[in-house]
């Protein structure tokens, strides 16, 4: 996965799990964790016009309540399309916030 290269290059010792369960109720899932700093990280997909997939409705709608309950288990979520990934501005944002220091 290209943001856990991207990751280890901020810090090799920063530590990384990969699909997470964080809700065992739910059974959701993050793509991402790092438990020391208590991130989740979801890669989006795409995101294409009209809006398909986790983008209108009802999932959409199932996304709201997924980030806002995590936010109330005391997680920080972070969502990145996978344009923004390949691009490095997912990299760049986690730099820019002290990830990896």
């Amino acid at each position: 996965m290209l943001l856990g290269i991207h990751l280890r290059e901020l810090s090799k010792s920063l530590r990384i799990e990969y699909e997470v369960e964080f809700n065992p109720d739910r059974k959701w899932r993050a793509d991402v964790y790092l438990p020391d700093l208590r991130i989740l990280i979801e890669a989006d997909g795409g995101v294409r016009p009209g809006g398909k997939g986790h983008k209108r409705g009802a999932a959409l709608e199932d996304d709201y309540v997924k980030q806002n309950t995590a936010q109330m288990q005391g997680f920080r979520l972070l969502r990145f399309s996978n344009g923004q990934i390949e691009r490095g501005e997912a990299k760049e944002f986690l730099r820019r916030w002290g990830v990896g220091r």
